[in-house]
């Protein structure tokens, strides 16, 4: 049985910035195997956060630009999970110039960690991976967008003696 719980807030501050605030969690009862001994445990969980707010907008206007802050965070299980747990930070900003209303540029950190209890029987040392990304999203019709990113990654997969990674990607979205 998976059992999810969520609360969320969605205020409105001064003129149209709304903002999304969700705390959650789930539990699972299946049985899960411990990462790091091979033990069988009965159940596992976790917990997250997620905050999304709009912190500014053209005045007087129903227009979606402007910039907006997020938080994202999850945390596993100890007992079943390799990853314990993740978090992202960034920002967005719609609607760069007045003709270009829907594109949306954005920068953004982020950080998983690796399980201390499965990090220590690994070789090398695991602990934290940690990605930069900036993107440029363009809305070439309502229908299909473009989205260009770079990201840096520094200890990738959390380890410390690892070369650091530059991945370019580009992503189509298609809404039928």
């Amino acid at each position: 049985m998976l059992v999810p719980v969520e609360v969320g807030w969605t205020p409105v501050f001064g003129d149209g910035l709304g903002g999304t605030y969700k705390f959650g969690g789930w539990y699972n009862s299946s049985r899960a195997i411990d990462p790091a001994d091979d033990r069988l445990h009965e159940g596992e969980y976790g917990e997250y956060i997620n905050f999304l707010q709009r912190l500014t907008a053209p005045a007087g206007s129903a227009s979606k630009r402007g910039l907006s802050v997020f938080l994202n965070s999850t945390f596993a299980d100890r007992r079943t999970s390799t990853l314990d747990n993740q978090s992202a930070l960034g920002l967005t900003y719609v609607g760069p110039t007045p003709s270009r209303e829907h594109d949306v540029i954005g920068i953004a950190l982020g950080r998983t960690h690796v399980n201390p209890r499965v990090a220590r029987d690994l070789a090398p040392t695991r602990g934290s991976e940690w990605v930069g990304e900036i993107f440029y999203g363009v809305a070439i019709d309502k229908w299909l967008g473009l989205r260009p990113d770079i990201q840096y990654v520094y200890q990738p997969g959390g380890i410390a003696h690892v070369t650091d990674d530059v991945i370019v990607g580009l992503r189509l979205s298609v809404s039928l």
